[in-house]
């Protein structure tokens, strides 16, 4: 029997970014493309005949007047967390969980938006895709904080809500992402019940936009291993199918390590370590 499949097109608009509605203009250097040649030969006789020869093109890009942006500045990001609210995560796995996602929200910016999507028998929506203001950020904390533990685990549902998230969208920011926090005891796989122990095959939690195809990534899934009995099998072969990496969230001096970062990874994608390496938290958001 097929899935339901939830159209999420509620999204918030974007916040406008400072090149919006910038106009080129030929104002000094501002607007104007620089273009300047320089041949191998500065001059050839009229009655020769030279077929080949090398020409060197110096082009220089015009500078927007409002392009003053510093490296440290990013791209504004659409994320999506996927939160495992199974019974096995019950206890201290969710109090990690919740003081990870506080993390995550307190390093939003403004420009950001954020959706949460839980999962435990089946998979919800909670909060639809929102700025991350100073309001949007308390109603973030807030439903987190709401979250309790109980029922079975179905990791792929959550990933599916999570796709529906980001393909109902309205509007887009430059960049868009998934991170799933789980201990990755999945016995839901492939959508019936597979007894913990099972024979599985991992690769089916993960949809088929989400995988990557000749090095072409269709959306990047980070995903955080929280508790020691966590599944790491089934979270590395999530992030490694989707080009993401895999964390592992031990105890709360991992997260509070975290807290002395001002550059979270989760918020810079084209910077992340490569896909089959193992790596805590803290070195993950460096």
């Amino acid at each position: 029997m097929p899935l339901p499949i939830n159209i999420f097109n509620d999204d918030e608009p974007v916040e406008p970014t400072p090149l919006d509605g910038v106009e080129a203009t030929n104002n000094g250097e501002h607007g104007v493309l620089v273009l300047k040649t320089h041949c191998e030969h500065p001059a050839i006789a009229r009655d020769a005949a030279k077929e080949n020869f090398v020409v060197l093109l110096h082009v220089k890009a015009p500078v927007a007047a409002a392009a003053e942006v510093s490296e440290s500045e990013r791209a504004p990001l659409d994320l999506v967390t996927v939160l495992d609210i199974s019974g096995s995560m019950e206890g201290p796995k969710l109090g990690l969980l919740k003081q990870a996602m506080g993390f995550v929200i307190d390093h939003l910016g403004s420009h950001d938006r954020l959706s949460i999507v839980t999962f435990s028998c089946t998979a919800q929506r909670i909060i639809r895709l929102s700025r991350m203001t100073d309001g949007g950020k308390a109603l973030a904390k807030s439903a987190v904080e709401s979250l309790f533990a109980e029922g079975s685990t179905n990791i792929g549902d959550g990933l599916r809500v999570a796709v529906e998230v980001l393909d109902g969208r309205r509007h887009k920011n430059a960049v868009a992402s998934v991170i799933l926090l789980s201990d990755g005891q999945d016995n839901h796989l492939g959508g019936y019940y597979v007894p913990v122990g099972g024979a599985k095959n991992y690769i089916d939690l993960v949809p088929q936009s989400m995988r990557c195809r000749d090095d072409n990534r269709a959306l990047t899934v980070h995903t955080f291993g929280f508790g020691v009995d966590h599944d790491a099998a089934a979270m590395h072969a999530i992030a490694e199918a989707t080009g993401g990496t895999f964390s592992f969230i031990q105890n709360h001096a991992v997260v509070r390590e975290k807290k002395k970062t001002n550059n979270p990874r989760l918020s810079r994608p084209e910077r992340k370590k490569k896909p089959n390496k193992l790596v805590s938290g803290p070195e993950w958001l460096k």
